[in-house]
């Protein structure tokens, strides 16, 4: 059985400042946040997938889904575990560069085969958050969310002939026990969104639809998003001739409203996402904002780092490391 593990560190090294103010003489007081990460893993057996790490994983998500049927009143599937992410958390706040306050917490994330999230098990014990159904192909049917304190809601997803994501209802329950549609979204044949809005007695009402263009390869190049008749959003995509997006340009509002964001993409010649910029403007046509991200690799391919730079100023660090158990 191959297992892997993966450290994730995360620095902090302040908050984010305007391009237009500089930093007060008196800041010296910062908080470091480190993450780390060690995700375990495994292959799941074909007749057993829920056997990872220990059993008491699945036995504590069985004994959670039979306790959120009793409670919602729904039908839910069992889903096995079949990796353990295990994620210890360290905020330290330093004033002048000397550590003043610690402290840690850690917990355990179980997913499904899928990558989808299942729940959490912490000090206080697991905690089931969601569920998910799946057809023969894997695509995804339904999802429940069963967090406690919140509603009991779940998804429905629709697909095309082709495969392609056609609807998406969300259902939420009634007073009376039971469970009505509440909200939906429709998506064209690319899988992007064009309408979505909310379910009542009588039928539908639009709250948002979305117009979308595309390119002769099949590239999404503009998607306006309207409220009623007025487009409240506009974004505009380019490409390169590798098909990679390069460009991004949302424009926001209107007259003193007015604003707009433009995202650059560039790539490493393996493909890879090299750095993003994002610039902000304002309804005067001035730079507002500047935000820099910029990703490192090994030789695998795999993420070592992220650096988040906003104007002049570095404001956190992600580093990523590997080791094969």
């Amino acid at each position: 059985m191959k297992r892997s593990k993966i450290v994730l560190t995360v620095l902090l090294l302040g908050a984010a400042v305007s391009l237009r103010s500089r930093l007060p003489e008196s800041a010296g007081e910062l908080r470091a946040l480190s993450v780390r990460t060690e995700e375990t893993a495994a292959e799941a057996p074909k007749k057993e997938p829920e056997q990872i790490g220990s059993p008491s994983y699945t036995d504590q998500l069985r004994r959670q889904r039979l306790a959120a049927q009793g409670r919602t009143g729904l039908e839910l599937p069992m889903n096995y575990p079949v990796t353990a992410k295990h994620i210890t958390v360290t905020d330290e706040k330093l004033r002048y560069g000397y550590v003043t306050e610690s402290s840690e917490s850690s917990y355990t994330v179980l997913t499904d085969r899928y990558g989808n999230e299942l729940g959490t098990l912490g000090s206080s014990g697991f905690s089931l958050n969601s569920l998910y159904e799946y057809d023969e192909e894997g695509r995804l049917l339904r999802s429940y969310v069963l967090s406690y304190g919140s509603v009991p809601q779940y998804q429905e997803e629709t697909y095309r002939e082709d495969g392609s994501l056609s609807e998406s209802i969300c259902f939420g329950r009634e007073p009376d026990g039971g469970y009505r549609p509440s909200r939906y979204s429709l998506f064209d044949d690319h899988g992007s969104l064009t309408e979505e809005g909310y379910c009542y007695s009588g039928g539908r009402t639009s709250s948002k639809i979305v117009a979308n263009s595309y390119g002769d390869e099949g590239e999404l190049v503009l998607a306006e998003a309207f409220q009623g008749y007025e487009a409240v959003t506009t974004d505009s995509f380019e490409y390169d001739s590798l098909h990679r997006l390069v460009r991004e340009t949302r424009v926001m509002g209107e007259g003193r409203r007015l604003s707009k964001i433009v995202t650059e993409y560039t790539y490493l010649k393996n493909g890879s996402l090299r750095q993003r910029t994002q610039r902000s403007f304002g309804a005067d046509g001035e730079l507002s904002a500047l935000t820099r991200y910029e990703y490192t690799y090994d030789g695998e391919g795999r993420i070592l780092s992220e650096t988040v730079r906003y104007g002049d100023f570095q404001i956190s660090i992600t580093e990523y490391a590997y080791e094969e158990l």
